[in-house]
């Protein structure tokens, strides 16, 4: 395997689980985790692993601002331009918005499900929506393996620029209007 897919797959999975801010060594001794490099933004989960395996709550807040600091600078204004837009579609939204320690920010109709999902990784916005039955004759879309547990995420779009933007904004508008 590539070294680059190899450390994407390792970053996907720790987004995924959340990352441990401490590591406990085989004789009880706690090391410290390595400061964050240069120009990156460390983001925690606000859940962390217990010896027993179960999770504890750290009561740690994630905010929209967050994972916007986490993706590269050319991203930011696209990822600004797609909360703007998203938020736009109805006012509740922004009560149904839920950034969440794993780069992701959720959008629900209050009292509804999920219509789509927001992952923010540093060199790309990978959206996850409903399926709102709008034509792709572009192939701007693809489809998620019932196999992944999406649920009723069953579209993934990725976005690396803005013109990525305008093309996935029909089908966000269809799993908005799609989902009840």
């Amino acid at each position: 395997m590539p070294l680059k897919a190899a450390i994407r797959a390792l970053e996907d999975v720790a987004d995924e689980i959340g990352r441990i801010e401490s590591a406990e060594e085989p004789n009880g001794a706690v090391d410290a985790a390595p400061p964050p490099q240069s120009g990156e933004k460390s983001v925690s989960s606000s859940r962390q692993p217990r010896k027993d395996g179960s999770q504890k709550s750290t009561g740690g807040i994630v905010t929209f601002d967050d994972h916007a600091a986490y993706t590269n600078a050319p991203l930011r204004p696209i990822l600004y331009e797609l909360r703007s837009r998203v938020l736009g579609l109805d006012g509740l939204l922004r009560q149904g918005e839920q950034c969440t320690a794993g780069r992701r920010i959720a959008y629900k109709i209050p009292g509804s499900k999920i219509f789509l999902e927001v992952k923010v990784q540093r060199a790309a916005i990978v959206l996850h929506l409903a399926d709102g039955r709008c034509p792709d004759p572009a192939g701007v879309t693809e489809d998620i393996p019932e196999a992944h547990g999406w649920g009723q995420l069953k579209k993934r779009i990725t976005i690396v620029r803005m013109s990525d933007l305008e093309a996935a904004m029909p089908f966000i508008e269809a799993a908005y209007h799609a989902h009840p």
